[in-house]
């Protein structure tokens, strides 16, 4: 029986540029520690057959072209040369980058990641990591009252 792969996909907030922000650089860094491949809307080689990875993460993001619209060239390459890409979307969101944008590419994940016979998984990143946390606080206490 050929099992079915899971494409993970972050669960975000449309309305609020700020937390819209903060929930991709979360899910960013939560599917890089979990060791999942990343796919962008760009990314046409999202087809189970071309995938070895049973989960693989989707992260909507602006491409370059969308990023020098908003923020400059320039700026960009900067960006680039530092290697800190998550300061390009924070960036993107202060100068009045389209969150709608990010949205459309939402949508677009999710659908050909569903076309190409992927199993969509739209997980709370945020949420997660806050059990987590409470969880590991709650050993701790523990931990230290057995003590």
């Amino acid at each position: 029986m050929d099992k079915k792969k899971i494409a993970y996909l972050p669960v975000l907030n449309f309305n609020d540029p700020a937390d819209l922000c903060s929930r991709l650089l979360a899910a960013e860094f939560d599917m890089m520690e979990e060791g999942l491949t990343i796919f962008h809307q760009e990314d046409y080689s999202l087809r189970p057959q071309a995938v070895r990875e049973n989960e693989v993460g989707l992260l909507p993001w602006p491409n370059d072209e969308d990023l020098v619209n908003v923020i400059g060239r320039r700026e960009l390459e900067d960006i680039h040369a530092s290697g800190t890409e998550g300061e390009a979307l924070e960036l993107f969101f202060k100068k009045g980058g389209d969150y709608k944008l990010i949205e459309s590419y939402w949508d677009e994940l999710f659908e050909q990641a569903n076309r190409t016979g992927f199993k969509v998984v739209v997980r709370d990143f945020e949420k997660e990591n806050s059990m987590k946390e409470a969880l590991n606080a709650e050993r701790q206490r523990w931990i230290s009252d057995a003590k």
